[in-house]
């Protein structure tokens, strides 16, 4: 029989706030739902962003915009 799991996520509802290296164990996953970004811990104990395409395009563009 499948053994149940419950996923709990280190979470926070702060613009711009990341997790760092001391918060999180490898693997283990970081949302900041104001930002709608999921970060996780690598095993180089650096700090990854998994983001979708869509906010990465939106970001260049407004990049684009801002530096004329």
């Amino acid at each position: 029989m499948a053994k149940e799991n419950t996923l709990k996520l280190f979470n926070s509802a702060t613009a711009d706030a990341e997790p760092t290296a001391s918060n999180l164990g490898y693997g283990e996953l970081a949302i900041n739902y104001a930002d709608k970004k999921l970060f996780f811990r690598a095993s180089d104990d650096n700090i990854k962003e998994i983001r979708d395409d869509e906010a990465v395009s939106a970001d260049i563009t407004a990049l684009a915009i801002a530096l004329g």
